[in-house]
């Protein structure tokens, strides 16, 4: 990541999945642009890896650890991160799990329902509770 400080400060950003993969790389070319950014994950580890590198390379970040398929949790996240960033301007709900491969007759159905919590139901929630501020603005 680039040094940002010649950068304009361009808000905050919400990344939910973002200590790996895509969300990570999102996170990242977010902070180089000049958003602050809150990276959301369900591993504390992984998110101070990609907090460390951001902050490092002169972007501002902040880790949040949150299971999504917790209604309650997904509620916290949304009020910690305006709590210690103020608002959110941007939303990326990049966060998701998948099914593991199985045929639909051997997949546990509280599984399916957990993919259907953290892939569909949290990032409808996320929007329900941080978008009215986000139109407001």
């Amino acid at each position: 990541m680039a040094a940002q400080t010649d950068v304009d400060h361009l808000g905050t950003a919400l990344v939910t999945g973002g200590s790996r993969g895509i969300g990570r790389e999102i996170a990242t070319a977010l902070a180089e642009t000049g958003f602050d950014v809150a990276v959301a994950s369900r591993t504390a580890a992984d998110l101070d890896d990609v907090v460390e590198s951001i902050t490092s390379a002169g972007g501002h970040a902040r880790p949040y650890t949150a299971d999504l398929a917790e209604p309650a949790e997904i509620d916290d996240l949304a009020s910690a991160v305006e709590a210690d960033m103020e608002a959110v301007d941007v939303l990326v709900n990049n966060a998701g799990i998948g099914a593991g491969g199985q045929p639909v007759w051997e997949f546990d159905a509280d599984e399916w329902w957990r993919v259907h919590e953290v892939n569909l139901r949290a990032p409808m929630r996320l929007c329900r509770r941080l978008m009215p501020r986000m139109v407001e603005r």
